[in-house]
């Protein structure tokens, strides 16, 4: 599936309007009125496409959600996900660890470093 932006006009117009006490975050970034909101949802749009393709439906789904849970812990796994390409760690996402599945596996081969988050 190819997907253009994960905030498109479309679907910006269709959130609830903004209200001045209480917003779900998405509501928020899409629909506050303010010219910063524009760069940092442009800024999510380009972490969006260095994802692998195979990421991308959940993230996507995640990152429009009304439930600040979704799309909230979506966001800082694309941050965090944008953050180890930048430094050029290798990353493997949802790893099968004894049972169990953290984010991330990061390997930093330059300094002998595995960690998980």
């Amino acid at each position: 599936m190819q997907y253009q932006k994960v905030f498109d006009q479309n679907f910006i117009n269709q959130l609830p309007s903004f209200d001045k006490f209480s917003n779900p975050s998405v509501v928020a970034l899409c629909k506050r009125n303010e010219p910063s909101l524009d760069a940092f949802r442009s800024q999510i749009e380009k972490w969006f496409q260095n994802l692998p393709e195979n990421q991308k439906a959940d993230m996507y789904s995640r990152l429009r959600s009304l439930d600040d849970r979704q799309h909230l812990s979506a966001f800082y796994e694309l941050l965090f996900h944008q953050y180890f390409l930048e430094e050029n760690w290798k990353i493997q996402k949802h790893p099968s660890i004894n049972g169990q599945t953290p984010d991330f596996i990061v390997d930093i081969p330059s300094q002998n470093i595995n960690f998980f988050l």
